[in-house]
């Protein structure tokens, strides 16, 4: 009973908070992409259930897809904390998908380096136009843990696309990624 409580009490988070944070991580990825020259992104009901049925069975089971990489076309994120932090703000998960274009091994000219920016690069795909999000929290004695999930089709990070989809456009990474170089 308790179990069953507690995950109707998870679900009617996850509506509360899909909607509006939705709202924010779209317009973040949508300023982000238009660094890069790209379009804006809209977003989709299919997509946005889909990420629903993902965080829930990560809020769940405590992980995503059993340990194993997202899927072609998924972003996510999961925090755990034992101590009370603020809340994820959509801006705080796309700077962290974002922020893997600071990579040392990723070049936009070399479609080999797709792997080590793979939340970045799927953030800015070209060819992806539509977008699905959720959150959801979970709490577990005393550690509490979000659990975020992005759709995207048609989905990116295909080898063979990287040229046509990955764009510096605007783009300064020296500039960018100098915030990360001062707390090296």
């Amino acid at each position: 009973m308790y179990r069953r409580t507690v995950f109707l009490i998870s679900c009617l988070l996850i509506k509360l908070v899909t909607g509006d944070f939705a709202e924010r991580l779209l317009e973040q990825h949508n300023e982000l992409r238009a660094t890069h020259n790209i379009g804006p992104l809209k977003l989709d009901d299919d997509l946005t259930k889909k990420a629903n049925d993902f965080v829930r069975k990560a809020a769940k089971n405590g992980e995503f897809f059993d340990g194993q990489d997202p899927p072609p076309g998924v972003n996510t994120m999961m925090v755990c904390a034992s101590y009370k932090r603020k809340e994820d703000s959509a801006k705080d998960v796309a700077s962290s998908w974002y922020d893997e274009v600071c990579s040392d091994d990723f070049s936009f000219s070399d479609s080999g380096t797709l792997q080590k920016a793979t939340a970045f690069t799927q953030m800015i795909w070209k060819d992806t136009k539509l977008l699905g999000v959720a959150k959801a929290t979970s709490k577990d004695g005393a550690e509490s843990c979000s659990f975020i999930a992005a759709v995207y089709r048609p989905a990116g990070n295909i080898d063979v696309g990287f040229k046509d989809n990955v764009k510096e456009g605007e783009f300064k990474r020296s500039e960018y990624c100098s915030k990360f170089n001062d707390k090296r």
